[in-house]
């Protein structure tokens, strides 16, 4: 039985990939694709009002189902809409396929064979070159007989090796055109080569030899041991060894924060005890991670300056960045690592785990304990709820299962210092790579279409609220159990604390009397008939989040904040008279311990400010 291209998408999606699910805004370039996808019997619309939100919330979804997820976008400024989504896909290792409308074969600039033809049809754009440094696979399918390889191929490369998106740019013509589905031939794997290798034995012996001989191990924990299904293996081996563990913000779900070999976040925004953890390290086994500028600080020789430093991941490229040096790079997928690791443990040293093993974690236990994030300063609690509060008694409240989903700004930095993810289930997803405005309100809805019942909790500044605020309404027309809290600190507090810090004072673009205003958030949730209320002080913090959260569907709590809260403890940087930047380093972070305590927190000789190429904004 013949069919047409947009029919057997519409099918692939559904029977092959198994979703429900597909993220659009209706287009001209895509009706043939969206008229499918409404006809067949399983699938479901997710419209959202812009095509970087749909992007984002496709991203958000193929996070929580584990498993992948599917966008369509027309063509021309649909699809440069989607690029933005797309490239925090392409960032954060997110496999998903984004399905481009384009005009017909006979106007398209991609195959009138004139070089430098800016453009042809209506409404065009060859956006297959524009995507492909930022996707695994992009190709415009030109011959009708060729979609089910190209989809095989497409999803292959998307789920193979470090995952990311992929990319196909449709023309109408072919859309439309008229198929036998069992003519079609399909995709060998074999065509893309080997697959990721499987650590060799005696790498992972050496591995195990140097983590056996070390006294003061960390483990960094990134987002590669999700991926990778290795959160089990990994608790078996820090808490069958003693080895503290310490997570990026892409790896916070990856382990109960309860657990006591769990210490905390690492990085030029992560807290004290994670970093004098890392810091005072004489083994780094760092999981799953690129190791970002993020984790490892801005001046890359004072990182784990006394330590071993063995990577273990699945994209040697990330570890060829100019930062610090590796002493020893596994290039294996996480959970064929740890799974070999701890075969190789047994077999060698089956005994308990040595007593300065023991030593070594209750220390970092201690500094867990003494160096809590989300216990905010009394002085910087007034005139509003300080973030941190916010997020601490959200996490109190939070239960198996919820989902939280935060952008940038202090809203990123806030929850990933506070958040205590203890229950079971629970999930916590950020636009890592990116840091984009805009991302928690569409991604919160990717999240909540993939969640099904699941809660999701929703952080984000007002701010970047206003970067997708049109999304409020797709929050309304679903009814999504969505509960979204706003930070309200009358602007952008993370741009007015650099200009404070960094221009004597000197302010532009971060609030209204410097150029940019925000409007009343109770006001817009009225316009959009959504249930909100506003906070002004911890005493009614307890109230409202009791409110938010028993809400059946989506509710939002405007958190006004203090104008000036700092958002610490945070790496430290100054500008020289030189124009260039210093930074102190990853254990030293403001504001500053005194002295001698500090000093007793360090096991290691102690580091000076020096120079580096990048500041902290």
């Amino acid at each position: 039985m013949t069919i047409r291209v947009s029919d057997y998408i519409a099918s692939f999606i559904a029977e092959t990939l198994g979703l429900r699910d597909v993220f659009l805004i209706s287009g001209a370039g895509i009706m043939h694709l969206t008229d499918s996808i409404a006809r067949h019997p399983t699938l479901r619309a997710a419209c959202l009002h812009h095509e970087q939100a749909a992007a984002m919330a496709l991203d958000a979804y193929a996070r929580i189902n584990g498993h992948f997820a599917v966008g369509c976008f027309t063509t021309g400024p649909g699809a440069t809409n989607a690029i933005t989504g797309l490239v925090g896909a392409w960032q954060d290792s997110v496999p998903c396929l984004f399905l481009s409308g384009q005009v017909k074969l006979a106007a398209a600039s991609h195959t009138a064979g004139v070089p430098g033809l800016r453009q042809f049809g209506v409404q065009e754009l060859d956006i297959v070159p524009i995507v492909s440094s930022i996707t695994k696979y992009a190709v415009m399918l030109t011959d009708p007989l060729r979609i089910r390889y190209e989809l095989e191929k497409a999803v292959h490369l998307a789920r193979s090796g470090r995952p990311g998106p992929v990319w196909i740019d449709i023309p109408m013509d072919v859309q439309a055109a008229w198929i036998e589905p069992d003519d079609l031939a399909g995709y060998d794997i074999g065509e893309c080569g080997a697959g990721v290798p499987r650590p060799a034995p005696d790498e992972v012996t050496q591995v195990w030899e140097r983590l056996r001989l070390a006294e003061r191990p960390v483990i960094i924990a990134g987002q590669g041991v999700r991926l990778a299904g290795a959160c089990d293996a990994l608790r078996h081996l820090a808490e069958r060894h003693q080895i503290p563990v310490v997570t990026p913000y892409l790896g916070l779900d990856v382990m109960s924060h309860d657990l006591p070999v769990y210490i905390g976040k690492p990085g030029v925004r992560g807290d004290r005890a994670a970093n004098y953890a890392m810091q005072n390290a004489d083994l780094i086994l760092a999981i799953g991670t690129s190791l970002p500028v993020s984790v490892v600080g801005y001046d890359h020789a004072q990182f784990a300056r006394a330590a071993t430093r063995i990577v273990v991941d699945i994209d040697p490229t990330a570890h060829r960045k100019p930062t610090i040096s590796i002493d020893q790079l596994v290039v294996a997928d996480a959970k064929d690592f740890i799974d070999l690791l701890l075969e190789t443990a047994e077999h060698a040293a089956p005994s308990a785990p040595p007593s300065t093993a023991t030593a070594w974690l209750a220390r970092c236990v201690d500094w867990k304990t003494r160096y809590r994030a989300d216990l905010p300063d009394p002085a910087d609690t007034l005139g509003g709820v300080h973030s941190h509060s916010l997020i601490a008694a959200l996490s109190r409240r939070s239960q198996d299962g919820d989902i939280f989903v935060c952008d940038t700004g202090t809203a990123m930095y806030a929850t990933a210092q506070a958040i205590r993810l203890t229950e079971q289930g629970q999930r916590f997803i950020t636009s890592g790579g990116m840091a984009c405005m805009g991302y928690t309100l569409s991604a919160a809805i990717g999240a909540a279409f993939a969640g099904g019942d699941r809660r999701v909790l929703a952080i984000t500044g007002d701010g970047s609220l206003q970067m997708n605020v049109q999304e409020l309404q797709t929050l309304f027309h679903h009814q999504l159990s969505i509960k979204l809290f706003v930070l309200n600190n009358a602007g952008y507090l993370s741009i007015r604390s650099t200009q404070q810090k960094y221009f004597a004072g000197r302010l532009i673009g971060e609030g209204a009397e410097t150029g940019v205003s925000m409007p009343d958030t109770l006001k817009l949730c009225a316009a959009y008939g959504l249930p909100a209320e506003r906070v002004t002080s911890l005493e009614e913090l307890d109230d409202a989040l009791e409110r938010a959260l028993a809400a059946s569907g989506p509710y939002v709590v405007d958190v006004v904040m203090p104008d000036n809260q700092p958002v610490v403890p945070a790496l430290s940087s100054r500008i020289e008279p030189d124009g260039s930047m210093s930074s102190s380093p990853l254990e030293d972070m403001y504001p500053f311990l005194p002295r001698a305590e500090h000093h007793a927190n360090m096991l290691i000789d102690k580091a000076s400010r020096r120079k580096n190429d990048v500041g902290d904004a």
